[in-house]
């Protein structure tokens, strides 16, 4: 696993003990060092979530609430598929877990993508708030297992 280590010191009078803070590779140096082990490292594992644009833009919903609907749909996926290998594998380096954010513009378009991946056998949890899906996580799987499933999303 590579990583860059930064020492940083907490802010709190009482705890000036040094922390290790792991900054992410670019995702261009992920690709290749995943493409070097052959898909293999805890690293090159990747979870994926597909989370709707249009609850910030027209409905209006707080950055917060959004990013709990992630962590909502996130949490469960891990919790659904806990005995999976990939998940096992993912899990094994807890500092070094990647996760990539998609978007889509509206709930239909989130339930296509949903149908997209059900048609196509990836494993994923759908996350429903009041009644109307928000997010898509999908378990961890090594990049390039899912990337057609998924082709065409852009970054959220």
């Amino acid at each position: 696993v590579i990583s860059v280590r930064v020492k940083a010191y907490s802010a709190a009078a009482d705890s000036a003990h040094p922390a290790s803070l792991i900054y992410p590779l670019h995702s261009y140096l992920f690709r290749s060092i995943c493409a070097l082990s052959n898909m293999t490292s805890p690293s090159c594992y990747v979870m994926y979530l597909v989370l709707r644009r249009d609850l910030m833009s027209s409905l209006g919903w707080p950055m917060g609430a959004v990013c709990t609907q992630a962590a909502h749909a996130a949490s469960a996926a891990m919790w659904l598929f806990r005995n999976d290998p990939n998940t096992e594998e993912y899990t094994k380096e807890l500092d070094s877990m990647h996760k990539i954010t998609l978007g889509v513009d509206s709930e239909d378009e989130l339930i296509k993508v949903h149908e997209r991946l059900k048609g196509r056998e990836v494993d994923h949890k759908v996350w429903v708030e009041d009644g109307q899906s928000v997010c898509i996580a999908l378990k961890p799987y090594p990049k390039e297992q899912v990337k057609n499933a998924l082709k065409g999303l852009k970054l959220f």
